[in-house]
């Protein structure tokens, strides 16, 4: 009986150790891979630091265009392309003024490893960025 249980124990421990090797092994690749923030420095990382340097520099142009700041500004990554030469990213911004109901216009930014490199003039709020991808990409050289 007790040969029974043995080979039991041994079969389990077995897959216990399996289970644990291949769990760090995903663990490790997955924090060397930047993936889940990790310690290289995910595609999260980049693109939460090129979302705020999106939303800084269309705070500052719509101060310096229009002489006041935005009282909220909303953000969307409308392309993302992420490889080990590049991080770059294209995010549309909207703001918002005081006492107003909706976006008071919108700005695309062109950011790269989380830095704001150009944008476009302010435009209408609704202004269809996607559609024109192709021409934002030419525009900003990517």
């Amino acid at each position: 009986m007790n040969k029974g249980n043995d080979s039991k124990s041994n079969i389990i421990r077995i897959i216990i150790t399996v289970g644990f090797f291949i769990a760090v092994f995903f663990i490790v690749r997955n924090l060397i891979n930047g993936n889940n923030n990790g310690i290289v420095g995910g595609n999260n990382d980049y693109e939460k630091k090129s979302i705020e340097a999106a939303e800084k520099l269309a705070n500052q142009q719509v101060y310096e265009t229009i002489g006041v700041a935005p009282e909220k500004l909303t953000s969307q990554v409308i392309y993302k392309e992420t490889n080990k030469d590049e991080k770059i990213y294209l995010i549309v911004v909207k703001y918002y003024l005081r006492k107003t109901d909706g976006p008071g216009g919108a700005i695309c930014v062109y950011c790269n490893y989380g830095y704001a490199i150009n944008s476009t003039e302010i435009k209408h709020p609704d202004y269809p960025y996607k559609n024109y991808l192709n021409e934002l990409k030419a525009l900003f050289g990517i």
